[in-house]
């Protein structure tokens, strides 16, 4: 967790598989440090990331279930303990429009919206790349900004503000929630 919460800066790139989708997030200084890997089972998403490249360690995973309404609940377990660290939920109509979603705590308490800081002509138009902002009370802890690579595979950088999101794990996992979607639509 310490390696997770040491960089302010990171970037989130696809990687090719025929198994499904794998993201590897590394610090802007180049070293990986996350490894991730979906799998889709019968309504049932499943998102692992892992600390090390041969997927031996597993630290969080984020699991999908349905929510009320016409929205998306992920919820964010810690792989050592079992505890939630929080929830990334996601008004489903908002989300293809790229507009929002939202980060709640363990108990299920408002912490964070992600959203678009582009026009919302560009949330229609899914190849276009965005920027997004993560904010808490009215103040933004990150920014996350999508780069136009259009024979390259996705690239998501994200910058945190210091100090302002203590456990790292939540907004990356709203990051890695982000490219998961962006693939969808």
């Amino acid at each position: 967790m310490e390696q997770i919460s040491a960089y302010d800066r990171y970037v989130l790139e696809q990687r090719r598989s025929l198994l499904g989708l794998r993201l590897e997030i590394s610090s802007a200084q180049g070293g990986s440090i996350l490894y991730v890997e979906e799998k889709l089972a019968l309504a049932k998403e499943s998102i692992r990331a892992y600390g090390d490249p041969a997927r031996q360690r597993l630290l969080f995973e984020i699991i999908g279930r349905p929510g009320p309404g016409a929205v998306r609940v992920m919820d964010v377990l810690d792989a050592a303990s079992g505890l939630k660290l929080g929830v990334v939920r996601i008004p489903v109509l908002r989300a293809v429009f790229g507009l929002r979603l939202e980060l709640l705590d363990g108990v299920e308490r408002p912490v964070a919206a992600l959203r678009t800081t582009s026009t919302p002509l560009l949330g229609m138009l899914s190849a276009l790349p965005r920027r997004y902002q993560m904010a808490s009370d009215g103040e933004v802890i990150a920014s996350l900004r999508e780069r136009y690579r259009p024979f390259g595979p996705y690239r998501l950088e994200i910058e945190f503000t210091p100090a302002r999101l203590r456990d790292r794990r939540l907004g990356l996992a709203a990051a890695i929630v982000l490219a998961v979607w962006r693939r969808l639509f």
